[in-house]
């Protein structure tokens, strides 16, 4: 059995990360009076939105609220009326993503660290849950390892973490378990640190009653072996700060645990594994456990315990098991089955699809919430499922923002709304305005859903563009890597328009005779390929217009019914050769014919071609051109080129700024540029602020921690982070537009453009 460490970017630390450098232009002015002395650096003042990752209910009987783990904060979710489940609380945001939460009446824990690529980032934290409105941290404990799964009883609580032995033979990372004494919420400490000691790798942790039970798997011999088997450990919690050995037994069911809610319970665990289908276990006395019943038949698709994405275990009040998995044949959606009642003549089991696969579940009397990894919570009510005859009623849903790949702004004009493409789920639609006083949380106004990934979105008019990623599995799902066009003329309920399977490619050109979705190959991998305009919406019977480039096309921007486009241009043909940045203007005539209208050289010739980004304003172009990209990504040099576009047919370069880092999203708003720089030289992530008010006299007046796809609107700049969500900040500029800005065009955001 071979272990991976998976690691993804982490959220967002609160200091200064990119070096920046500034070199002097042709006619270089002082920074004016009204501009913030650098260096600054502004704090994020509000957070919203987040991957959905855990859900924990109260085990003493509170049902009425729901726990939920969303990006680093712990959301409180009132479903006493499960037609209208709403939000209630929000506790501040944690120092990383929560991984896990556990709630034991008025008390609960919740481990963070993931995403992270520092081990010592991994801490638990003990939370003061008796106000659901005012969910509250109390101390955080770091820990020595990962962390993935908790239990909390009696003021004890049990991690699942990862641990290194560099003396181990074969693996030397495994899974142990921590007790975690927290009857002082105020000063947590270990009481003990390894409950199972090697070989075993813990999988899940779950108290039942006054048992400790512990899933693992144990290495078969020789060690060398790479075969493994489930174990289940029963310990008595006589004294629960150290679980006294008690029962043991092998079975490929003892995977995943589970446990029937309420405050009665009855000292039943419940586990599911590959080979073992689903088995209740009573407990109550922990030397002798007893096998109460068991489903042999229980696996569902191919997701199952070490296989792929794990499947959701969840335990109704009367007993019965339900497993909330991805579809393995369609892996645009997921499945909620019901084990419990018999399946038909043709060993079908009750169902109830769901359009995107589950992220977190639990249960609440009869009524299943299933959080999406779109950020959606449904509530359905399961008792149709439980006698077999599969007419699910979905009661009621809640909208909330999942983990953000890319965020837009409509470049055209501000309309008080921002756009999200979720990592998985789909296209977002938040309204960013609140009544005075009120705390920034937008609620999700609209939502266009199918399950794929999104990693970049363009808005403008009435369109959104985005680059999806299919997932090519066999022959499941029909495509790859499509740029889409969605129809919001209707924001509440965003719809598909069309697809473009010629790559990932596509940007929208306004035009005062209406407005096109430029599209075609592009990037550093593949051939260059000519991208084609194609019409959207009124008036009927225009045709696609070829736009011959060329280049190797990078990026786009429109900007005053012209397009911006930049890439590189090959110097000398020949293998190895170099290649140049260049920038071309092209403008659609009343033939719709498009018609290059001048092109400009941003610098020398360069052996590898690299990252070129552009954003547009008014009569300027602003450029971001990679020099160096060493590894780790996002270290490295980049240059500001600012271009005048007054007259397009003779682009000129007025400035040229150098940043450290490598520049991979531009945002324009009001003459300031923003600039998301990766990781800079010092590891950390970091969004540079340059005040361009002056186009030909550029200057750095500050940075935001955090990396990722920009927006700004109404004075706020907004950057995603993944799986962390939204972070705004509110720098201390001077927003006032520029002279002759007709309106603000924003480039193509997203951590990675559309190839």
């Amino acid at each position: 059995m071979v272990r991976r460490r998976h690691r993804l970017l982490r959220p967002l630390p609160l200091c200064v990360c990119l070096l920046i450098t500034s070199v002097p232009a042709p006619t270089r002015a002082d920074v004016r009076a009204d501009s913030p002395a650098p260096p600054w650096t502004a704090a994020p003042v509000g957070q919203f939105g987040g991957t959905i990752s855990a859900m924990a209910v109260d085990r003493g009987g509170r049902g009425g609220i729901v726990w939920l783990a969303q990006g680093p904060r712990v959301v409180a979710i009132d479903v006493r009326d499960p037609a209208a489940p709403a939000v209630v609380g929000r506790s501040g945001w944690l120092d990383r993503v929560v991984t896990a939460l556990a709630v034991d009446g008025p008390a609960g824990v919740a481990l963070t660290g993931f995403p992270s690529d520092r081990p010592d980032e991994e801490a638990i934290h003990t939370l003061d849950l008796s106000d659901p409105s005012a969910p509250r941290v109390v101390a955080r404990l770091p820990l020595d390892g990962a962390a993935h799964a908790v239990a909390l009883a009696g003021g004890i609580a049990y991690v699942v973490r990862e641990t290194y032995d560099p003396q181990a033979e074969g693996n030397q990372y495994r899974n142990t378990v921590a007790a975690v004494d927290v009857r002082d919420p105020a000063a947590p400490h270990v009481v003990h640190a390894d409950v199972v000691p090697a070989p075993f790798d813990v999988i899940d942790v779950q108290v039942v009653g006054q048992a400790l039970v512990v899933t693992a798997s144990e290495p078969l011999q020789p060690p060398q072996s790479a075969a493994w088997r489930k174990v289940l450990h029963v310990f008595d919690l006589a004294d629960p700060a150290n679980p006294a050995p008690a029962a043991r037994i092998v079975d490929e069911a003892w995977c995943r645990l589970g446990e029937r809610p309420g405050a009665d319970r009855t000292g039943i665990v419940y586990g599911y594994g590959d080979g073992g289908g689903i088995v209740a276990l009573d407990v109550s006395v922990a030397a002798t456990p007893r096998e109460v019943r068991r489903w042999p038949d229980a696996s569902v698709g191919a997701w199952g315990c070490g296989k792929g994405i794990q499947p959701l275990f969840l335990v109704d009040e009367h007993g019965l098991p339900y497993l909330a998995t991805h579809d393995a044949y369609n892996l645009k959606g997921g499945l909620l089955t019901a084990i419990g009642p018999p399946a038909d003549a043709a060993a079908r089991r009750p169902i109830h699809r769901l359009a995107v696969g589950p992220a977190a579940a639990a249960l609440v009397g009869p009524h299943a919430l299933i959080a999406d990894d779109s950020g959606d919570v449904t509530v359905i009510d399961t008792r149709a499922l439980a006698v077999g005859d599969g007419a699910v009623e979905v009661v009621g849903t809640l909208p909330l923002l999942g983990g953000a790949s890319a965020i837009a702004t409509r470049q055209d004009r501000d309309d008080g709304r921002l756009y999200a493409a979720l990592g998985h789920g789909g296209i977002s639609v938040l309204s960013l305005d609140r009544p005075h006083g009120r705390p920034l949380d937008p609620p999700v106004t609209g939502r266009f859903v199918d399950g794929l990934s999104r990693s970049a979105l363009h808005v403008a008019g009435r369109w959104v563009v985005a680059g999806r990623t299919g997932l090519a599995i066999g022959q499941r799902v029909p495509f790859v890597d499509e740029s889409e066009v969605v129809d919001a003329t209707d924001p509440t309920a965003p719809r598909l328009r069309g697809a473009f399977r010629d790559g990932r490619f596509a940007r929208i050109w306004t035009t005062p005779a209406g407005d096109w979705v430029v599209h075609g190959r592009s990037g550093s991998t593949g051939p260059a390929s000519a991208p084609v305009a194609s019409p959207l919406g009124d008036p009927p019977g225009r045709a696609d217009v070829p736009v011959p480039l060329d280049m190797r096309l990078f990026d786009g921007a429109t900007v005053g019914g012209r397009f911006v486009a930049v890439g590189t241009h090959p110097r000398i043909p020949a293998t190895g050769g170099c290649s140049v940045k260049r920038l071309a203007v092209w403008a659609l005539s009343d033939a719709n014919t498009a018609r290059l209208e001048g092109e400009i050289d941003l610098g020398p010739c360069d052996m590898a071609p690299k990252e070129v980004v552009v954003a547009a304003a008014g009569d300027v172009a602003y450029v971001s051109t990679v020099l160096e990209a060493p590894m780790p990504p996002g270290v490295g040099r980049s240059q500001l080129t600012i271009v005048a576009l007054s007259g397009p047919s003779a682009p000129r370069i007025v400035a040229q700024l150098a940043l450290s880092g490598t520049v991979t999203t531009l945002a324009v708003r009001d003459g300031y540029v923003f600039a998301s720089g990766g990781r800079a030289l010092d590891g950390s992530p970091s969004v540079v602020a340059v005040d361009a008010r002056d186009p030909s006299a550029p200057a750095v007046v500050g940075s935001l921690p955090g990396t990722g796809s920009l927006a700004v609107a109404g004075g706020r700049v907004y950057v995603s982070a993944g799986q962390s969500g939204v972070w705004v900040f509110e720098p201390p500029l001077a927003w006032r537009r520029p002279r002759g800005e007709a309106w603000v065009a924003l480039p193509w955001v997203g951590v990675h453009a559309m190839r």
